[in-house]
């Protein structure tokens, strides 16, 4: 009986298995690559019936060259949700005449769908950003208005003076805002990062200390997302890294050093970061996995890795995991869990922690303060949760009205801002706080001696009053 193969049939079985191999193995990866292409191919479809469909409707002749641009509509339509397209008229000298509006929508089912329109019409999610005595407000189609103080022009409107209600910004096609005390940023829709106001430290971006009464361009491409500190900035990019500048003297840079920069230069020790945030003279950055770092000023425990230790390079801050968002208050900190529990820690001279005291301690590590929160935000010395059912908690210091509960009495612990439902998002800064409704109404509360409420007055409130944008 025969016990085995010969070394020929061996052979021939693995010549065999080889040709099977050569076989199916490209077949498969074509089939796969014959179905990525089909995807691909049906979202160039779409994009051309939308772009052929404006071009019928308009009447208008072109023999623009879709075709080169394929690859990056479809690309920076994923990452932007919006791209501007030039129109070229061949019976003109061939010259482009204006642009249009490619707009990618996720329907509930999934299905994206294209729509062009040539006045570039977007929709953002609406934002207010409160610095140190002013407030900048990003309305649903992507414009910018300004109120408050503005002696280092961080209004934006060319000028430096106080404005007690809200004045246009031109700049068009705004996505995200953000403030620092005297300084601003606004991302648009391309990625593109502005910035205005004080800039005595460098930390507009722009390689100069000069100060900018309206928004001037800095050269950092593919920005997601930005923050802004007292006197420094970060930026997140599409990259998933994360670049600072400005001022430097805790190691809010996050570069090893208390070096200040003039222009943007990379966080090394961090990658895959999904959220930044910074205030004062500290940053906060979250991975894709919900890891939470922080870096710069501690000497009150408000980074949260258990010491009062200054930081120049990010720190994971080993007591939290799954953090959704966080805060930086004067001195304290709040973080936000995807389950909606709320953290604090750091200075409590006010009862900012929300702990039932204000013993001046400061608590190194994180305290459960509530639970059913979806967004949160801080003064100097308080705090705003926004609840799941859309109302809004307040607590801390209250001697300009800033929890909004119709008194200028210290809280200790969470108590409900007055007449506030249907509360989308909250922000604060200083002594002054913001609330938006889910249908875009604005409310406004707290200190007000520089007009930074946009009431038409300088009266400080101890409850919300609505704001009126034109």
């Amino acid at each position: 009986m025969k016990k085995g193969f010969t070394l020929i049939e061996l052979l021939v079985v693995i010549a065999v298995l080889a040709i099977i191999l050569l076989i199916v193995v490209p077949t498969v990866t074509n089939i796969l690559q014959t179905s990525k292409q089909k995807s691909y191919d049906n979202q160039v479809d779409l994009i051309i019936k939308a772009t052929e469909k404006y071009f019928t409707e308009n009447i208008l002749a072109f023999d623009w060259d879709l075709e080169d641009s394929y690859a990056v509509t479809l690309k920076e339509l994923g990452e932007k949700g919006v791209i501007k397209l030039p129109i070229k008229d061949p019976l003109n000298g061939g010259n482009f005449l204006d642009t249009f509006c490619i707009m990618a929508t996720k329907e509930s089912n999934g299905n994206i769908t294209y729509n062009t329109n040539d006045k570039c019409i977007i929709s953002v999610t609406p934002q207010i950003t409160k610095g140190w005595n002013h407030t900048i407000f990003l309305k649903k189609n992507g414009n910018l208005w300004a109120s408050g103080a503005n002696y280092n022009g961080h209004i934006g409107d060319g000028t430096t003076e106080q404005r007690i209600t809200p004045v246009p910004i031109t700049l068009p096609d705004v996505k995200l805002i953000a403030t620092g005390n005297h300084h601003n940023l606004a991302l648009t829709i391309d990625g593109s990062l502005y910035a205005w106001g004080e800039n005595v430290y460098g930390q507009l971006g722009d390689g100069t200390t000069t100060q900018r009464n309206a928004p001037v361009l800095i050269s950092l491409s593919n920005v997601k997302a930005v923050a802004a500190g007292s006197v420094h900035t970060i930026a997140l990019k599409d990259d998933k890294t994360v670049w600072a500048w400005g001022y430097n003297d805790s190691g809010q840079l996050g570069i090893g050093s208390t070096t200040n920069k003039k222009t943007p230069v990379q966080v090394p020790s961090l990658s895959n970061i999904k959220y930044i945030t910074a205030r004062s003279s500290y940053n906060a950055a979250l991975t894709e996995t919900g890891d939470l770092y922080t870096w710069g000023y501690n000497s009150y425990g408000q980074l949260g890795d258990g010491t009062k230790t200054q930081r120049n390079e990010p720190i994971q801050v080993i007591a939290l995991s799954n953090v959704k968002a966080i805060v930086f208050g004067g001195y304290h900190t709040l973080a936000l869990t995807t389950t909606g529990d709320l953290y604090t820690w750091g200075y409590n001279n006010r009862g900012q922690l929300g702990i039932g005291t204000a013993d001046y301690s400061d608590y190194l590590t994180p305290n459960l303060i509530l639970s059913n929160i979806k967004d949160i935000a801080a003064g100097e010395y308080f705090s705003l949760a926004l609840k799941n059912d859309g109302t809004v908690l307040a607590w801390g210091y209250n001697n300009y009205g800033a929890l909004g509960d119709g008194t200028g009495i210290q809280r200790n612990t969470p108590v409900p801002v007055l007449n506030l439902s249907n509360i989308k998002s909250i922000s604060a800064n200083n002594y002054h706080s913001a609330a938006i409704e889910e249908n875009g109404t604005i409310w406004a509360w707290g200190e007000n001696g520089n007009g930074q409420l946009g009431d038409g007055t300088t009266i400080n409130r101890n409850t919300p009053v609505k704001i009126e944008l034109p």
